[in-house]
């Protein structure tokens, strides 16, 4: 399409991706750590969502005892050698755990918490973001589960964001922790964390829909540039590094970039894309109009995406023009309550 392949666009284009390639290089590193019997292996394939290779007598395959195993971006280490008595320096154990974003410290809820637990949660929590798991609350009543809650905030001193009890044996509150080791780990890594997970739709979801409201809403701000056409250059190479970006959380990382471009100009993106190049034609177009309408345009292009990705791909062209449209509409109406002063402080902040 006429002046999207001219260079300037396309020097654009290479460096938005450029950037994103970088980010998303930070690849998710999580220790999960815990006295053997805590259910670590077990709490993986629950978060995973694919069975981790087990021996015959449990337990992750390989594992020895106080040395790390790796597993799709997470690190085991069973933590016989750490007692209290000898607790290794802190960056020692990071250092076995691989430098972790997060560190899941697994106790199991069959059992009293361990002075061990306590002494490894305060020399970990002192230098990497750490989260308490209760594992096999299942086997707990009501009133057992809040003793063994309220005994790990005050002994290990864990606030309540950092705490999650799950039964990883039947999945219970699984959820809950997925969206905390994202909340927890950084830009990038969250992304290819998400990206590992079978299912969990929903949480990718939420997860993509956030970054497409991101990308709208820096659209939105350079549609409010009051110089006729000057969007279309910088719009089209935020549309392909966000194909890219939502990509990563469904598992498709590696989605090469002029596929990623032939979405953007193709049956999807074709509305925006006409109506981005109308707009240079028509002198002294209103910043809050152009900034409406970059907003919705992306807006729009990005919902579809998602829908793409979580369809696997699957969804025929038609359907997916149909989407954009609906959503477009959506968008529209969206836009007119947005606040575009409010959108770039966000954005400053970020």
């Amino acid at each position: 399409m006429a002046g999207l392949d001219d260079k300037k666009t396309q020097e654009r284009v290479a460096e938005e991706v450029s950037k994103l390639r970088n980010l998303l290089k930070n690849q998710p590193r999580i220790a999960i750590v815990g006295y053997t019997g805590a259910g670590k292996s077990t709490l993986f394939n629950a978060v995973i969502g694919k069975p981790l290779a087990q021996s015959e007598v449990g337990g992750v395959k390989g594992t020895v005892r106080g040395l790390a195993q790796e597993h799709d971006g997470m690190v085991f280490v069973d933590c016989p050698g750490y007692g209290a008595a000898n607790l290794k320096p802190p960056e020692v154990i990071l250092k076995e755990t691989q430098d972790p974003h997060l560190v899941i410290l697994v106790i199991n809820g069959g059992e009293a918490v361990r002075d061990q637990d306590v002494a490894l949660f305060k020399v970990l929590n002192d230098h990497v973001k750490t989260l308490v798991v209760l594992n096999k609350v299942d086997i707990l009543d009501p009133e057992e589960l809040e003793e063994s809650r309220q005994e790990i905030l005050d002994r290990l001193g864990v606030t309540a964001d950092r705490f999650v009890s799950v039964s990883a044996k039947l999945g219970d509150n699984v959820d809950n922790l997925v969206r905390s080791i994202t909340k927890l780990l950084p830009a990038g890594a969250r992304e290819g964390f998400l990206g590992r997970l079978q299912g969990r739709l929903d949480i990718k979801s939420e997860e993509a829909l956030r970054i497409v409201n991101f990308y709208a809403g820096s659209g939105a701000i350079l549609g409010a540039i009051p110089v006729p056409g000057a969007d279309l250059v910088a719009l089209y190479p935020l549309q392909i590094a966000m194909t890219l970006h939502v990509g990563q959380i469904y598992g498709h990382g590696d989605l090469p970039t002029r596929d990623a471009a032939a979405l953007v100009i193709g049956s999807i993106g074709t509305s925006f894309a006409v109506r981005a190049i109308a707009r240079k034609f028509i002198p002294y177009f209103g910043s809050v109009v152009g900034a409406a309408a970059a907003f919705s345009s992306i807006q729009a292009y990005g919902r579809t995406i998602v829908y793409w990705f979580e369809s696997g791909m699957q969804i025929p062209k038609e359907s997916l023009r149909e989407y954009f449209h609906s959503q477009y509409a959506q968008a529209e109406k969206e836009a007119r309550k947005m606040d575009l002063e409010e959108m770039k402080k966000g954005r400053d902040q970020s």
